[in-house]
């Protein structure tokens, strides 16, 4: 064997290996710092949100990573079990219920309730500015109009409340 060849190979081998240290080492160091809490917004009502973060994130298998909940969902592209960041996964899950917006309307797969379930808890969290988000209307909107298509019972009462 030509040792030029293997000494290549190795020295990429390293690099590449520290490489991968490093990125490990400054993900684990930004997962430790905390998200800014909706509840550190001045308006913010503490025990009122807790509540609906709670509500949002029930029926989920949660776990924190640095403070921040995760959820472990089912991919269907990937045919397996992964878990990301709370709104992420919310966020994915919705795709399930809508493929968005069409020149006829909104997209939906009615046949999912998990879809439409994320889809409106996906809406709560933007309505309320929940899991560190801020809180934005026209995404709330959004979402609790894709929800209430794919037909969740709750999604019409949100409309009302938010168009009012």
């Amino acid at each position: 064997m030509d040792l030029t060849k293997i000494a290549i190979a190795l020295g990429a081998f390293l690099l590449l290996s520290g490489a991968v240290m490093v990125g490990m080492v400054m993900w684990a160091e930004s997962g430790n710092q905390p998200l800014p809490s909706a509840s550190d917004q001045p308006d913010a009502a503490p025990d009122q949100r807790a509540q609906l973060e709670k509500q949002v994130l029930e029926g989920y298998e949660v776990s924190y990573m640095g403070g921040r909940p995760m959820i472990r969902y089912y991919d269907e592209a990937g045919g397996g079990y992964v878990t990301d960041e709370a709104g992420q996964a919310l966020f994915w899950m919705a795709q399930r219920a809508g493929g968005g917006y069409s020149d006829v309307g909104y997209t939906t797969n009615p046949t999912d309730p998990e879809g439409a379930k994320a889809a409106y808890r996906l809406g709560m969290v933007h309505e309320h500015g929940l899991l560190g988000r801020s809180p934005n209307r026209s995404e709330a909107l959004r979402y609790y109009r894709m929800a209430n298509v794919a037909g969740h019972k709750d999604a019409p009462a949100a409309l009302k409340r938010l168009e009012s």
